[in-house]
């Protein structure tokens, strides 16, 4: 087993990684476990995959209970409870992205998903990947996009902020990047990890964390990709994470989809209806973003950008999405968004590019 964990995590990570609770370094400890030489939590280690969550570590030194904690400030503090009601509720978005912190639903969702979705490599899935090796100069699908602007990773620490079951992290490999990757998902790691092996890659480490608070040092990556994970999480905390763990010029980019707007809602009714098609089904706290979602990224890096895509090209649903008809789609976007930029308002999916 401790070949299998040094399999999935290098020794050189490993000095690059720590502990998500108190941040101390990391060591592997009776071919199971990677232990924190800090406050000695013991992450374990499942199917060859270590899990770097806080709240499935075992601690030495189980914290007291709320109520008991409660109890004793009452004790020290009797006017607590009334000062404490004094205190304004918090806004209902805050409410909203801290609940998104709370991933045990998302878990056990992508878990089953992933379990059911693994499977090998297709002939098909090489047209992806040979779009993701060698995109367009003048890419118009947001997919494409994305992999123009990681540009050439070759050799370079790139991590995937929610692997899921490994498409993109199998692509960035294609590229030539050193990869690393993670998700809160453990069959979603085990489905990466098989993938990269499969198509005969080595990596850096995949292990399950929480995007709100990961397991590596600062400064450790060149790149952080993402594709489509932000919507179900904290954007604000998780952009401040990324920052933290970027190096100094290291970017991180990635898409999203965009809440939808009353115009653009209906139009999708009606095109599913017409089609005989049911909506994607959504998790607990997945919702679209808004453009300004994304504010916290422009005040925390140098520069960067974001794009908008997705007008009338919906390609996602198309047997072919890089066919005669879809790529018609994509040129009536371009050509309309040029001319009409009021039109991006009603755009469904954005590609952010930032610069630390």
């Amino acid at each position: 087993m401790a070949n299998a964990v040094r399999g999935m995590i290098s020794p050189k990570l490993l000095d690059a990684m720590e502990c998500p609770a108190c941040k101390g370094p990391l060591r592997i400890v009776s071919n199971q476990w990677l232990v924190c030489s800090g406050c000695e939590r013991r992450y374990p280690v499942r199917q060859g995959i270590p899990i770097l969550l806080v709240s499935e570590a075992e601690n030495p030194q189980p914290p007291q209970s709320e109520a008991s904690i409660n109890s004793a400030s009452r004790e020290k503090h009797p006017s607590a409870s009334h000062e404490r009601s004094a205190v304004p509720a918090p806004s209902p978005d805050l409410d909203v992205q801290s609940a998104k912190e709370d991933i045990s639903s998302e878990t056990k969702h992508f878990d089953e998903y992933y379990r059911k979705t693994r499977k090998p490599m297709s002939p098909s899935d090489m047209l992806w990947i040979q779009k993701a090796t060698n995109p367009s100069s003048r890419p118009l699908d947001y997919w494409e996009f994305v992999f123009y602007l990681v540009g050439d990773v070759k050799e370079k620490k790139v991590l995937e902020l929610g692997c899921g079951g490994g498409w993109m992290s199998r692509a960035l490999a294609f590229k030539g990047a050193s990869m690393s990757a993670f998700d809160i998902s453990l069959e979603g790691c085990v489905s990466t990890r098989e993938k990269l092996i499969d198509a005969g890659f080595q990596f850096d480490s995949i292990a399950v964390m929480d995007a709100h608070s990961t397991a590596f040092r600062d400064s450790s990556f060149d790149v952080v990709f993402m594709a489509g994970v932000l919507h179900h999480l904290n954007g604000a905390k998780v952009a401040r994470e990324i920052h933290r763990i970027l190096k100094p010029g290291g970017r991180v980019v990635g898409y999203e989809p965009l809440k939808y707007g009353p115009v653009m809602w209906a139009l999708k009714q009606v095109w599913l209806k017409l089609h005989g098609l049911k909506d994607y089904e959504t998790t607990e706290h997945e919702e679209g973003l808004s453009v300004s979602d994304l504010d916290v990224f422009k005040q925390l890096f140098t520069g960067g950008f974001t794009r908008r895509f997705n007008f009338v090209a919906k390609t996602n649903r198309l047997r072919n999405r890089f066919g005669p008809l879809a790529n018609s789609l994509r040129w009536i976007d371009y050509i309309l968004l040029s001319t009409f930029p009021f039109l991006r308002r009603y755009c469904t999916t954005v590609v952010l590019c930032f610069e630390k």
